[in-house]
């Protein structure tokens, strides 16, 4: 989960793969340590120089150090940095004095992707196996000498006395069978035994054949089935381990969503999210317990099996929650003077299986600043309905640039984060713009997909090469190639009775120009023409599918960024930031004040920001809910006609 960047503040990140041994031939004393490190849009830091300072640590995680280094490695074209510790600038202590009988002993290492000594990345680790090489270069010598020359056979000795007797040998075999006897005559009934204990749940439950019963019978072996499910899984996101689990799921706010410990934190606790007011702002709090993220004493776990299902014999593997969703991107207002109502996602088809998807695929707050503004609503979520009531309205006035009265300042990071499905699909959650369509209601009607059919009908369909099943893929992409490459596509959740009995990958409700994919694209595409500032489209294009898991939705290969100048994130922005940082470099600064200037922006092309943003990484183009997409986009569209 990518880190919410309030306005004015950017940060590096650092993705490190951390590999521990200890160097053998000749124990030289040193130990081998490789990271990748990355910026926070995920772009790779290549063939520059980073900082590093590394300690070894005794008895804690924060216990004292015993050795103590700088180094000041550069990464190659991958981003990754390869470093011997002990074969740098010593600070403190030796490798070779290192007692490692006397653990336990943790590694920090503390990063400066700029090549300096401001270490702003840190991370600490616990060795979990004694670097045996170093303790054997001062144990003495192991190596033998060579054999000496056999010593003369002496004299026999005396005859000893008698032993014991040997145990008894092994039984000789089993005879042939004799000849069956005559049947001897029935005895009498004995009397009824004792009632047994009552033995364990089975496995073969209603719950399990939700799921795992891919044969559509029920007398498919049930461990064949379990074993389908898990080698599925691996072939699907929630299986990543390095960024889900890893990078984010260590952080309170994003282990809820990025790892097992995090998914169960916020469930089992009850957590509501909440935009708290203190320091005068509102901070967005829906965090996982500090003992189930950024304290936890090991890796953080992926998302698997028991993450979804609960695990006692007893539950059958029962899906972990099926509650109604508070939806994280309207959440409950504590303290201060603002007092939007939350929202909720229910989702009751099929006893709200869907419910369990959308607690972590849902969008987050789009906040305002928290420097300038209206001082009550700092940080506060964007309004909406204000944006929809009154589209003609200014948002943001470029003539003011980054001061009062404007509530936001623009920039690449301005977004409502990834996970817009749970919004989309439950048909709530966007800027919904007055306009010649009418949004899905008791008196318009819904989309059956919203209303009838469950995540898990087309999403674990039964397998088709790598779709379908634990895999949860409707369509396999290969993101190696620019454009990606579709692969696959699975309609086996389809076309089912009462659904689309006649889906194929060339039917048209998949393809064609009436359906609903191409009229969601068409629409995109217009609103994306319509949202320019000085001649140059605000919405960002990264058409490589490796840096932009949306590259494929659209032909331009849009992934929901606006295309504003920053040298982190975004050094070949085409848009001058309105608020450049002070530690930008005069060449940084140079380089922006060239670019043309940000436009102003009323409320209808910053709602239209929104949608798009929404309803391009809903992902499907329209498929959760199309009769929603559909008016969204085109009542946008006709909103922003209308204000110019």
């Amino acid at each position: 989960m990518k880190k919410i960047h309030q306005i004015l503040s950017f940060t590096a990140i650092l993705l490190f793969a951390f590999s521990f041994q200890a160097v053998f031939a000749q124990a030289p004393g040193l130990l081998s340590y490789q990271a990748v490190i990355r910026n926070s849009s995920n772009a790779l830091i290549t063939n520059a120089s980073v900082g590093m300072r590394i300690s070894i640590l005794q008895g804690s995680i924060t216990g004292t150090p015993v050795f103590e280094e700088t180094q000041t490695p550069t990464t190659n074209a991958s981003g990754l940095v390869s470093v011997k510790i002990g074969d740098g600038a010593n600070i403190s202590g030796s490798i070779g004095g290192i007692d490692w009988t006397n653990g336990p002993f943790y590694i920090k290492t503390e990063t400066d992707p700029t090549g300096g000594s401001n270490y702003t990345i840190a991370g600490t680790t616990q060795l979990l196996s004694v670097p045996y090489a170093m303790y054997a270069k001062t144990s003495g010598s192991s190596t033998p000498g060579p054999q000496g020359p056999q010593g003369p056979t002496g004299n026999d000795g005396a005859v000893g006395a008698q032993g014991p007797a040997g145990p008894t040998g092994p039984q000789g075999l089993i005879g042939a069978t004799g000849a069956t006897g005559n049947d001897g005559a029935q005895g009498p009934i004995g009397p009824t035994g004792h009632d047994g204990a009552m033995g364990p749940s089975g496995v073969l439950s209603v719950n399990c054949l939700l799921c795992h019963d891919h044969n559509g019978t029920t007398s498919g072996p049930i461990a064949n089935a379990l074993k389908n499910a898990k080698n599925e899984c691996e072939y699907s996101k929630h299986a990543e381990g390095a960024e889900l689990s890893i990078s984010e799921g260590g952080t309170a706010g994003c282990a809820p969503c990025h790892s097992h410990e995090g998914v169960h934190s916020v469930i089992d606790g009850n957590v509501q999210p909440q935009l708290v007011w203190g320091s005068n702002k509102y901070t967005f709090a829906y965090n996982a317990a500090a003992s189930q993220s950024t304290n936890l004493n090991t890796m953080p776990g992926k998302i698997s099996c028991f993450t979804c299902h609960k695990g006692a014999a007893s539950d059958s593997m029962a899906l972990y929650t099926v509650a109604p969703v508070p939806m994280t991107m309207y959440p409950a207002y504590v303290g201060g003077t603002v007092t939007t109502a939350p929202k909720t996602i229910d989702l009751p088809q099929k006893n709200g299986i869907s419910n369990l998807c959308v607690k972590c695929h849902q969008p987050r707050p789009m906040q305002l600043s928290t420097t300038i503004g209206t001082a009550a609503s700092y940080g506060a979520s964007v309004d909406y309905v204000d944006l929809a009531t009154n589209p003609g309205n200014i948002f943001y006035d470029s003539i003011v640039g980054n001061a009062s009265p404007n509530k936001l300042i623009p920039s690449y990071r301005s977004h409502n984060h990834y996970g817009a499905i749970g919004a989309i699909f439950a048909g709530q959650g966007a800027v919904e713009f007055a306009g010649s369509v009418p949004y899905p209601s008791a008196a318009n009607g819904y989309s059956t997909h919203s209303t009838v059919a469950a995540c898990q009908d087309c999403h674990m369909a039964i397998p088709t090469g790598m779709t379908g099943g634990h895999s949860f893929k409707v369509a396999d992409y290969d993101n190696t190639v620019t454009p990606a490459l579709l692969l696959s596509r699975n309609f086996k959740g389809c076309n089912v009775s009462g659904c689309h009995t006649t889906m194929s990958a060339t039917n048209t409700q998949w393809s064609g120009a009436t359906g609903v994919r191409q009229i969601a694209t068409n629409l995109l595409t217009q609103i994306a023409a319509k949202l320019t500032s000085n001649g140059v489209e605000i919405m960002h294009k990264e058409p490589n599918p490796s840096l932009n898991i949306f590259a494929h939705v659209t032909s331009a290969g849009y992934d929901g960024y606006l295309d504003i100048y920053d040298p982190s994130t975004n050094p070949t922005g085409h848009i001058r930031n309105p608020a450049p940082a002070g530690s930008w470099t005069a060449a940084n600064n140079n380089t922006n004040n060239a670019l043309p200037k940000l436009r102003t922006l009323k409320n209808a092309q910053w709602g239209a920001i929104i949608n798009f943003q929404l309803c391009l990484r809903e992902y499907s183009l329209g498929i959760h809910n199309p009769m929603y997409v559909k008016a969204l986009l085109q009542n946008t569209l006709e909103a922003l006609n209308a204000n110019p």
